[in-house]
């Protein structure tokens, strides 16, 4: 259960958890089966298993029939009370949580730097050997 939510859970830290809402949606899509005989029971499981997995309290359900203002005072019912967080990460935590494959930004052109140092660090040494090894000819 949950799809996608694993992939962008995984970006929080688990001290954020406590100040997610989650929001499920198509759950007009709901049809009973011998595990759940009707959409209560289903929206209960489904908070259960967030809530053992995650600890996330605020579950919010929607479907087709729900009206945007109807949507919009779940939310706000599922996050009022909750403290506006700055989400803060440190420089280890920022490795463990999120995927540098596909990151894009200053750090690229940093590695980029460092890599061109390294480079002419390398022929200087290249270089110096060479000499010292000439002059040891000599």
């Amino acid at each position: 259960m949950g799809g996608d939510f694993y992939e962008v859970a995984k970006l929080l830290k688990p001290a954020y958890f406590d100040l997610v809402a989650l929001l499920v949606t198509k759950m007009d899509l709901f049809h009973a089966d011998a595990k759940f005989s009707t959409r209560a029971a289903m929206e209960a499981h489904i908070r259960e298993v967030f809530r053992q997995d995650y600890g996330i309290e605020r579950v919010v359900f929607s479907c087709r029939a729900a009206s945007a203002p109807e949507l919009f005072h779940a939310m706000h019912l599922a996050l009022a009370g909750r403290p506006g967080v700055h989400l803060a990460y440190f420089d280890e935590e920022f490795m463990e949580h999120f995927d540098m494959k596909a990151w894009k930004g200053r750090d690229q052109f940093d590695l980029h730097r460092l890599r061109k140092q390294v480079e002419r660090l390398c022929a200087e040494f290249e270089e110096a050997l060479a000499h010292l090894v000439q002059n040891r000819a000599k």
